[in-house]
């Protein structure tokens, strides 16, 4: 892209907005950080209030789902980069894959959190769900780079203000859900969480994409006189403003 027709390309606000993949990400990421935030916020809680463990005891164990989390993530992160993986699998089906697996199964492991027979088991519960989670930011989490790698950070940061949502929502819902603090009540709150995270997984599987989008490269900004370049959209997965790949083709077929 050269550098004028660079400078008078502007943000596609319109088809962000309305962008399917983009918007399963959205739903992705808010349930995911829902759930996550939950468990930030009210694991202490949980803890303390079913199985009268110390705040300050607890505090320390919570800290494993982050290193459990951190541990999944990077050797998820290792399988994916292999080269047997990138040749058999499209982006579309590696990012569809590993945010379905670490939704559902972490999904299974919050229900079993709420039925604990002892905090240990908790506290394993919790471990493996958080753990197994962190695959979620090697799908949904890092999806807006294959959808326009030019404008990622303002995907990044759209996606992250819906997100924050989750983390507002999971503090206050969970209180309400837990007036008298008994176990009936802690297990409809992970009941109520894992339900989440998998609607956010099912939207995810059937909207999200791995393919670059036709607005990627942006949408002209208005010329000096007024004109817009509104030619037809021809293939979906390519701009219909500009093609970078035939203007480098024909830069390098021009005679030196």
């Amino acid at each position: 892209m050269s550098p004028e027709t660079r400078a008078r390309c502007r943000i596609p606000w319109r088809a962000i907005v309305l962008s399917r993949p983009m918007w399963a990400i959205n739903i992705s990421l808010l349930t995911f950080d829902y759930g996550m935030y939950m468990l930030m916020t009210n694991g202490p809680e949980f803890l303390n209030e079913v199985f009268d463990q110390d705040v300050m005891q607890t505090g320390l164990y919570l800290a494993l789902p982050y290193l459990a989390m951190w541990i999944v993530t990077t050797l998820a992160g290792l399988l994916l980069g292999m080269s047997w993986v990138k040749d058999r699998f499209s982006f579309t089906v590696q990012r569809k894959l590993v945010n379905t697996v670490g939704s559902i199964i972490p999904a299974g492991f919050l229900i079993w959190t709420g039925f604990a027979a002892t905090a240990t088991q908790a506290v394993a519960f919790i471990t493996v769900s958080a753990g197994l989670s962190g695959m979620q930011m090697l799908g949904a989490g890092v999806n807006h780079l294959d959808l326009a790698p030019k404008y990622a950070d303002v995907l990044m940061g759209f996606s992250n203000t819906c997100a924050s949502l989750g983390g507002i929502l999971a503090p206050y819902l969970t209180s309400a859900l837990t007036t008298d603090k008994t176990a009936h009540e802690w297990q409809r709150v992970f009941i109520l969480t894992s339900s989440l995270v998998v609607v956010g997984s099912m939207v995810y599987l059937f909207l999200g994409s791995g393919q670059k989008q036709w607005w990627a490269d942006g949408v002209p900004a208005p010329s000096p006189d007024g004109d817009v370049d509104t030619q037809p959209l021809t293939n979906s997965s390519r701009s219909p403003y500009v093609d970078v790949e035939r203007e480098e083709d024909e830069v390098l077929k021009e005679p030196l």
